[in-house]
């Protein structure tokens, strides 16, 4: 039988097996994608902010336009950890959106996230996304060792899982939207939400 991951059962047993190269323009492809979903999005790589707190480079900055005009900022940055992010590097990413004048932040991360960065995220406007495998998309109804998908079966090489978390009378709600190439949407959403 599966183990669950000690800091959250959404989080990988193991991070994808990726180079940094393959993540960030993964992250820029699935960004790009949505660029023909959103009216002037713009998407840029290793791109430098000045704040007033001096220059951070992000490993991804988008900008978009909205109410006839008024330009939003989104503030992107990849982690490739093997373990968790905790809620420290969101609270970071956080203080980054301020100092520089950014609306959003995402964050995306191979080795998941601890519930209480999720948690913080959710209530400061901040998408996280965990990086895995395609094949962890694959399920079976099978008791037992987990089945490994068949070679013929048609899956992605990465994909996403945006995780957020929210209060509904008094119990969170926890929701995931799975993303990947040629299905957007947890990025579509994310950024409908201005």
């Amino acid at each position: 039988m599966r183990s669950r991951h000690l800091d959250g059962p959404w989080n990988p047993e193991e991070p994808v097996e990726v180079t940094p190269e393959e993540y960030e323009h993964q992250v820029l492809a699935w960004l790009r994608a949505s660029e023909s979903n959103q009216a002037d999005l713009h998407v840029k790589h290793l791109k430098k902010i000045t704040g007033s707190g001096g220059e951070y480079e992000f490993d991804v900055v988008a900008r978009f336009t909205r109410f006839g005009g008024a330009e939003f900022v989104v503030l992107v940055e990849c982690k490739r950890y093997a373990q968790t992010v905790k809620r420290d590097l969101v609270l970071t990413l956080h203080a980054k959106l301020a100092d520089v004048g950014a609306h959003k932040g995402m964050m995306f991360s191979t080795g998941g996230f601890q519930q209480g960065a999720i948690e913080y995220a959710s209530q400061h406007g901040i998408a996280l996304v965990i990086f895995q495998d395609g094949k962890a998309t694959y399920q079976t109804r099978a008791r037992g060792p987990v089945v490994k998908p068949s070679p013929w079966v048609d899956l992605p090489r990465f994909v996403g899982v945006r995780m957020t978390v929210e209060e509904v009378e008094g119990h969170k709600r926890w929701r995931s939207h799975t993303l990947q190439d040629g299905d957007v949407g947890a990025i579509d959403e994310f950024l409908a939400d201005t």
